[in-house]
């Protein structure tokens, strides 16, 4: 994990620079908080989050009441949750779930590895595969969510929930790299490398703005 770290320290070093005014790192988790929820569920932690609780923050939140997380904050001391949504139970999905059969100028394509075509059934029939065994860490707004298996043959994994916008559940990959699934430092890493992205992109797309208003003459500087 060390190279990932180094990776991460960077990472997090020009986030905080190009987002200080919209997030901030809340404290870090207090291991005698997390024990108790792992002693509660009889999971453990994976590694990776673990560390990063205890190390670098339990939650990336947005200082703007209209913005989303990066990272949720939890409540490990006090953590609740029905039969429903039970950590302790095996998150039991192996695969990308595609609910809706794409549009014919669609191209499903565009994930690159296995899915489970479910057209037919209904989204209920697989409450019992994706609600447990996971802890909800980010909420991307319109019901899409990302959550980390802590119980099943998926540990360890980042997975989203995108039934209500686009009718499929999969594992968060990284095609670039062909990694099928990636662990939470992976996933932090490529979530805060997207804001930077963003940040630059929106800097460059003002500037050249202001560099055509002024050849057009609409700006008199």
């Amino acid at each position: 994990m060390k190279n990932h770290n180094q990776e991460l320290f960077e990472t997090i070093k020009k986030f905080k620079k190009i987002s200080k005014r919209e997030y901030k790192f809340l404290p870090v988790a207090k291991e005698e908080d997390i024990v108790i929820f792992e002693n509660k569920f009889k999971v453990k932690l994976p590694s990776e989050y673990r560390w990063f609780l205890l190390n670098i923050a339990n939650g990336i939140i947005s200082k703007k009441d209209w913005n989303f997380d990066i990272l949720d904050k939890i409540d490990f001391k006090n953590y609740w949750c029905n039969d429903e949504y039970d950590p302790s139970i095996s998150f039991e999905l192996d695969k990308r779930v595609l609910f809706s059969e794409p549009e014919e100028d669609e191209d499903i394509d565009n994930y690159p590895y296995e899915t489970y075509l479910a057209y037919n059934m209904e989204v209920h029939n697989f409450y019992n595969c994706y609600k447990t065994g996971v802890i909800h860490i980010s909420d991307e707004g319109c019901g899409t969510y990302s959550m980390l298996v802590v119980k099943g043959n998926e540990y360890g994994n980042v997975w989203t929930n995108d039934i209500a916008s686009n009718r499929e559940i999969y594992p968060e990959y990284d095609k670039e790299n062909n990694k099928k699934r990636l662990n939470f430092i992976e996933w932090i890493i490529r979530v805060m490398k997207s804001q930077i992205k963003s940040h630059y992109l929106h800097l460059a797309s003002e500037k050249r703005e202001i560099e055509l208003k002024k050849e057009s003459g609409e700006w008199d500087i």
